[in-house]
């Protein structure tokens, strides 16, 4: 083992040298895959509603346009992934896992394969909620899972960094938000 965590392994590759496999960034790549695979098959059935609705607005605008932000939105959260920034890109992996793996992915795929009500609608009704409410509040249970992790990994985070990293993540989700309700909504979508 390389690192204080089982979840970095050695290998060795022939001839190459040795590296390392981490285990949290596989499934955080999985979980990508997952929920772009699941999120296209829901835009591309009129039977589901996508909770995004900043994906749901560029969707509408034209598949073209929806299928490039998620691909490029996607490719983006995967090199970051990737990365070896220390406890962010930890963190990251981990937001990722939860966020884009079990939340979105798993709420996407239960619903394509067992039908209604989702993972989303089944915690609204329980919550006494709307299911975009549940959506929203999925994203803050994936922030801390992904600290938890770096934390497990890394142990004591810059709670600075952690803060400065935590508002700017609501920021950029609130004004994806606000773009997507007023703009596209203002241009007749």
């Amino acid at each position: 083992m390389t690192s204080n965590t089982s979840l970095v392994a050695s290998v060795r590759h022939g001839g190459w040298a040795k590296g390392t496999v981490d285990w949290l960034r596989i499934a955080a790549i999985g979980g990508l895959l997952l929920d772009l695979v699941t999120t296209g098959h829901i835009l591309t059935n009129d039977t589901y509603i996508e909770l995004n609705k900043l994906i749901d607005g560029l969707w509408t605008i034209h598949p073209a346009v929806g299928s490039a932000y998620l691909v490029g939105l996607y490719s983006a959260f995967a090199f970051v992934c990737t990365r070896q920034l220390g406890w962010f890109s930890t963190a990251f992996s981990g937001y990722i896992v939860v966020a884009a793996g079990v939340f979105a992915g798993l709420n996407n795929l239960e619903l394509i394969v067992a039908g209604p009500p989702s993972m989303f609608g089944v915690a609204s009704e329980l919550f006494g909620t709307s299911r975009s409410a549940a959506f929203y509040a999925s994203g803050f249970i994936s922030i801390a899972g992904g600290f938890a992790l770096a934390r497990l990994r890394h142990g004591p985070l810059p709670w600075r960094e952690v803060a400065v990293v935590t508002v700017s993540i609501v920021l950029v989700a609130a004004f994806a938000n606000y773009a997507a309700v007023y703009t596209l909504n203002g241009a007749g979508i």
